[in-house]
């Protein structure tokens, strides 16, 4: 999610939130339910507005790995407001005991269609860069940006050259146009996940929250609709336009607000994909005077309706969604977690098991952090 919007609303909260954390009842936590679960190695945090590379360090709101190189790709979401809009390379050091080192090696910026940078306050333009995935097989990044709705720039998915050249723009069902009244994304609600199936044989791509169309925004008391569409490899390598799109149910808000009345949101900050069948889901929430809530679930495909037909999502009544199962609720991790919104596998451990890294979105923001967690995958 862009760092200015969430800028406001988080100054807001900044006062309260470790007094509501220390003093207010906690909420029930689920118990997990999943195939798995996770473990914490560790976590490092980067400093605030670091300086690198001639750019300021911040908005990482996604994070792949490539195995081959043991690199790591960090998006920011800047709208080239502080710098020009880009992607980090860099660097983890860790085993299954401790969290060593993140170091970052380089910045590359990516690049239009034409070739030159995402210039700040184009009133046609911009990047608002929320995931970044390494396709194994053509060895470039693909990425998504959320687009404008006060300006009709629709979202986006491109592919770029690991030297920021722009190579590529997956094509979009119109239902993602931002210029429609009353229909297609919410602003700042829309393209916010993005994975490939381990074989690289297809695309997910995940909406942050429901269309304007598809009912309201998760409250205290339900949840809301986020579509996941899914667009196949084609012979060519390219990935083709929208073949399956899933319903996938967003949790309601885990809490009420302490001072006003809407000064809330709950929605999908990441997916990745376990299988063909399978997605972990980042849900990642802000609650006026309870900070950050963040959960991770098992999300599976089989049996889900295929809705890339349905002009409105509002009745749940007539389709099936994508169930889930609860990994685990970062809560009960005994530290503070900020605004979860990157996450990709890290390299596979000693004992054989897999490792997950994520990444937080400081906003730009001095109350909030760029932080690095790093789990074991622990088989149930």
């Amino acid at each position: 999610m862009t760092g200015d919007r969430w800028r406001g609303l988080r100054a807001l909260s900044i006062v309260l939130v470790v007094a509501a954390l220390q003093g207010c009842a906690s909420v029930p936590r689920a118990e997990p339910d999943a195939s798995f679960r996770l473990r914490l190695i560790g976590e490092r945090v980067i400093e605030h507005e670091l300086s690198f590379g001639g750019t300021v360090v911040g908005g990482l709101s996604g994070i792949d790995y490539d195995p081959a190189t043991d690199l790591y790709y960090l998006l920011s979401d800047d709208r080239s407001r502080f710098s020009p809009a880009r992607f980090y390379v860099a660097r983890l050091r860790f085993d299954a005991s401790r969290f060593d080192d993140a170091t970052l090696l380089r910045v590359v910026t990516l690049r239009r269609p034409d070739g030159s940078p995402f210039p700040a306050g184009d009133p046609r333009d911009v990047a608002d860069g929320e995931s970044i995935r390494f396709d194994a097989r053509s060895r470039q990044l693909w990425w998504v940006s959320e687009g404008d709705r006060s300006r009709a720039i629709d979202p986006f998915v491109r592919a770029t050259t690991v030297d920021g050249r722009h190579v590529a723009t997956l094509p979009l069902d119109p239902m993602f146009a931002m210029g429609v009244p009353k229909r297609g994304p919410r602003d700042n609600r829309a393209f916010e996940g993005l994975t490939l199936t381990p074989d690289g044989g297809a695309l997910w791509v995940a909406m942050e929250g429901p269309l304007l169309q598809d009912g309201p925004m998760p409250t205290v008391n339900d949840g809301a609709w986020s579509r996941f569409s899914r667009h196949p490899r084609l012979p060519d390598g390219s990935f083709g336009a929208l073949s399956i799109q899933l319903a996938y149910p967003i949790d309601p808000l885990p809490d009420r607000p302490l001072l006003f009345a809407g000064l809330a949101i709950n929605g999908v900050s990441e997916i990745l994909a376990l299988d063909d069948d399978r997605l972990l889901v980042l849900e990642r929430a802000l609650v006026i005077g309870h900070g950050w809530r963040v959960k991770l679930f098992e999300a599976a495909l089989h049996g889900a309706t295929d809705v890339r037909t349905r002009a409105s999502l509002a009745d749940g009544a007539s389709f099936t969604p994508m169930s889930k199962h609860l990994v685990l609720d970062f809560d009960s991790l005994g530290i503070l977690v900020d605004n979860l919104e990157g996450m990709c596998f890290g390299p596979t451990l000693p004992n054989g098991r897999r490792t997950l890294v994520l990444v937080s979105d400081d906003n730009f923001n001095p109350g909030e952090k760029t932080q690095l967690l790093v789990f074991e995958i622990v088989p149930s």
